[in-house]
């Protein structure tokens, strides 16, 4: 169970569908002075409001590279670098939002123990699970009904599309999806006053606002996320391999427990932190599905390394620059 206030569900509830705090205010009731406000404390209480693209149509995917404990590289890519534990033993996990044009060469160069490229990202949205019944709100908690899970499996389960088109997009299009996916409701002064103090590079309003419009029609939703206490609830990976992959991990992923996935055609990776109890449900439910679970629960031990890569300083003269090792890891 997950402790939540009414308000604070009702709230997240609307956040995860809303692309502007204009129309969270509509669909809330409330100034959007006042949830600006709110937001910004459970911001600061550890909780993530991602504003989410479908990142393939500005030629970027998501990856997760499970690596061996060795040294590895931070690169101008780079989201993520965390050591771990498994099954194995001790390794580092990396993520990336990575060019497609570049993806091939630095799996090759990392060598990582396994990868899943992100052709679909799965992530949270309260929402879902509300409408397919796998979660449900009960006096101040968040209860997940895995008995349900049967029941909605045909609903989850589709092909991972691994064809796309790319968009026209330009530097301040990334500029607003690096801010957005930072916080989904960063006020377009703040992106304004940011971007002039740290890059000295100036940019309208007005600019912003048509850009707004635009990114729009490859927003896919919000990503909630309520980062519990690391030392009592640790971050887990789970790496499926094999048919029921993507189902698998668009179920976990539907429940509170969860952050996210990346889906690959039958590989996928879901991140998030389940109790013990929902970890014991979990066992019990993967061997009803086609898949392997080679690693077993993989432990984060350890962040070296978390940030949003800053998209619109890697984009020049229309293309993506190739990445660079910024720094070593041991």
């Amino acid at each position: 169970m997950i402790r939540i206030s009414k308000e604070d569900f009702h709230l997240l509830l609307h956040a995860s569908d809303s692309y502007t705090l204009e129309e969270l205010s509509e669909k809330t009731g409330i100034p959007p002075e006042t949830l600006f406000r709110k937001l910004s404390e459970m911001l600061a209480e550890g909780s993530y409001i991602h504003q989410i693209i479908d990142f393939k149509k500005i030629g970027l995917i998501p990856t997760l590279l499970i690596l061996p404990d060795v040294k590895t590289y931070l690169y101008n890519y780079s989201r993520s670098i965390k050591k771990s534990y498994s099954l194995t033993g001790r390794g580092k996990v990396s993520s990336f939002f990575i060019p497609s044009e570049y993806l091939n060469s630095l799996i090759k160069d990392l060598r990582p123990i396994r990868f899943v490229k992100g052709l679909e990202y799965y992530f949270h949205n309260p929402l879902i699970g509300i409408t397919l019944g796998l979660t449900k709100y009960c006096e101040g908690f968040l209860n997940v009904d895995w008995s349900a899970t049967e029941k909605v499996e045909h609903l989850l389960k589709y092909p991972v599309i691994d064809t796309y088109s790319k968009i026209k997009f330009d530097k301040n299009d990334l500029l607003l999806i690096f801010y957005r996916f930072m916080f989904a409701f960063t006020p377009l002064n703040d992106i304004i006053e940011k971007t002039w103090k740290r890059w000295r590079y100036r940019v309208s309003i007005d600019e912003l606002r048509n850009h707004i419009n635009y990114i729009r029609n490859i927003w896919e939703g919000n990503c909630i996320i309520t980062v519990r206490d690391i030392h009592k609830v640790p971050v887990r990976l789970y790496y499926f391999e094999g048919k029921d992959s993507a189902l698998l991990a668009r179920l976990l992923t539907s429940t509170p427990y969860f952050y996210y996935s990346l889906i690959d055609a039958e590989r996928a990776v879901v991140s998030g932190q389940p109790t013990e109890s929902v970890v014991a449900e979990i066992y019990e439910l993967i061997p009803s599905f086609k898949v392997r679970f080679p690693f077993g629960d993989i432990i984060i031990e350890k962040s070296l390394y978390s940030f949003t890569p800053t998209f619109h300083r890697l984009y020049k003269h229309g293309k993506w620059v190739p990445p660079r090792k910024l720094e070593e890891f041991v």
